[in-house]
């Protein structure tokens, strides 16, 4: 009988022990997600950058050149020439030759109360996108007269003249560009025989 009760008790303890130590609950340490739809902010239309139209003329193409003081000018580009006998005389170190910006231009209402005049809107790029700045020295080219830092004369209106800017070209650059007042005349360097003056 002693038995039983020990085993009844023991029975009645483990019952006890076994309600109140139940294993603690297992927490879920998982971030809880809501269930939302997430809004996607509409993509804002980009705006394009429109280039600006990039405007070409050809050699011997004529081009308008509006003149500050009225009228404009029409400019036609005839080449670029570099020349060895300029070259000879112009005293450039080795590895450069003189090269010429021909273009003939005509006065079409410009006011000619001082005949001499410069075209500022003009100049010559190299392969690179770099002006080119004109020779501190030049010489009349054959029938073009120099046009020392895009300078000429012009006396009337309706008058036409041709003028030649000299430049100092490094040897082995061939591809070049004139810009007339914002129109780009794409050139090639060729060798030149005209006389010099």
């Amino acid at each position: 009988m002693k038995r039983k009760v020990i085993a009844a008790a023991l029975v009645g303890t483990l019952a006890l022990v076994g309600c109140t130590s139940q294993p603690a609950e297992t927490v879920d340490e998982t971030p809880v997600i809501e269930d939302a739809t997430m809004e996607e902010e509409p993509e804002e239309a980009v705006e394009e950058e429109t280039e600006p139209d990039v405007k070409t003329a050809a050699v011997g193409e004529p081009i308008t050149y509006a003149a500050n003081t009225g009228g404009s000018f029409i400019v036609t580009v005839d080449g670029l020439e570099w020349s060895q006998l300029a070259t000879d005389n112009s005293g450039f170190g080795d590895g450069y030759y003189m090269g010429f910006l021909l273009f003939t231009l005509t006065n079409d209402g410009v006011d000619t109360s001082t005949p001499s005049m410069r075209l500022g809107r003009m100049w010559l790029e190299d392969a690179d996108g770099v002006t080119v700045s004109p020779a501190n020295t030049g010489f009349s080219y054959g029938e073009y007269g120099l046009g020392f830092d895009y300078s000429f004369e012009l006396y009337e209106d309706g008058q036409t003249v041709r003028v030649a800017v000299p430049f100092m070209l490094r040897e082995g650059s061939t591809d070049y560009t004139a810009v007339v007042d914002g129109v780009r005349v794409p050139l090639t360097l060729t060798e030149g025989d005209r006389p010099i003056a």
